[in-house]
């Protein structure tokens, strides 16, 4: 129903395209999430912003979190 919270109109394009996720690194992500990250998850920038914040001298997950959610 359109009038519905969280509708997604039919016209619009699927949601990993949107968010510019290549569909078989989603299928190997979700399949080995807990044995590829052991920490922090997200963006590069997003990464380094927290691990800014938190204070830690290296990025976890940067160069994996690169490959897969890019």
């Amino acid at each position: 129903m359109a009038n519905k919270r969280g509708h997604i109109p039919k016209d619009q394009p699927p949601v990993l395209e949107r968010l510019q996720i290549d569909p078989k690194h989603w299928l190997y992500m979700t399949q080995h999430f807990e044995s590829k990250f052991k920490g922090l998850v997200g963006t590069a920038y997003t990464l380094k912003a927290a691990c800014q914040i938190l204070g830690y001298r290296r990025t976890p997950n940067l160069s994996v979190c690169q490959r897969l959610l890019t």
